[in-house]
């Protein structure tokens, strides 16, 4: 197989590059698979996430697999705020997983969390260590939010936090933590405001999908786009009927466009 042709399969994500790895010499291919342990070549990696698990399981194949552990734990100090950096936090967390201290420790001594990324990371601590890790992750992403509370990304690790402890007990920890520490504070104001938001947004969907067409009408054009949305999609079969006889009828192009968000 040539240097191309692994790398291929790898940058992949194929199955065969482990199956060749465990029955070839892949020494000559090391560049290419330290590459792929560093950077993340998954297609769309918000959809099916990073290859650190699958990285980890091509490099524990080999028997200089302390090279790309190495490697990765010295990448980590590097942080950044993109899917490379949450690729090499996964493969770190992974190893910490399967018993290397070392690796847990880096993974703590170099979270850095970034505003868009962060908090892909920050999950990685709950794995690690339950509701401490979470308290831990929860600090440095409040820290973050005290220097730039309008661009961080905030959610995913509050949804995780109560999905794995129960919503009760994860509040309850937080709180307490909040207490002591303003980085969690303001990690714990972020969530609860992001909580109200979505729960009026919850109860504006349900307005104004309730709606009868004739009641939508006058609404049309001042509507945001995803309100009519989800009004066509929980409209009865009747004001659908009604609304697509006025859109039949309209010659407004701005008014077409409207009746088409709907359907």
């Amino acid at each position: 197989m040539t240097n191309h042709e692994f790398q291929e399969l790898i940058q992949n994500g194929l199955g065969r590059a482990i199956l060749y790895a465990r029955e070839n010499d892949v020494s000559a291919f090391r560049d290419v698979i330290l590459d792929a342990c560093l950077h993340c070549y998954s297609a769309d990696a918000q959809c099916e996430g990073t290859r650190a698990e699958y990285m980890l399981e091509l490099i524990n194949q080999m028997p200089d697999k302390m090279f790309y552990r190495d490697r990765v734990l010295e990448s980590l100090p590097m942080g950044g705020d993109d899917w490379d950096a949450v690729q090499r936090s996964h493969l770190a967390t992974y190893m910490a997983l399967e018993g290397d201290d070392g690796a847990r420790q880096a993974v703590y001594d170099h979270f850095n969390p970034g505003p868009r990324h962060g908090e892909s990371m920050a999950n990685d601590f709950l794995q690690l260590d339950g509701l401490p890790g979470f308290l831990f992750a929860a600090a440095k992403i409040g820290a973050l939010l005290l220097v730039k509370q309008q661009v961080v990304d905030t959610g995913w690790l509050w949804g995780t936090a109560k999905e794995e402890f129960g919503g009760d007990v994860a509040a309850a920890a937080l709180q307490k933590a909040a207490a002591e520490d303003p980085r969690v504070e303001a990690y714990r104001l972020a969530v609860a405001a992001d909580e109200k938001q979505n729960r009026s947004a919850h109860d504006d969907w349900k307005k104004v999908t309730a709606l009868s067409y004739a009641e939508l009408a006058p609404q049309l054009l001042t509507a945001k786009p995803y309100r009519l949305r989800s009004w066509g999609s929980r409209a009865s079969k009747d004001n659908l009927e009604c609304a697509a006889h006025v859109f039949m009828a309209t010659q407004v192009p701005e008014e077409q466009m409207r009746y088409l968000r709907i359907f």
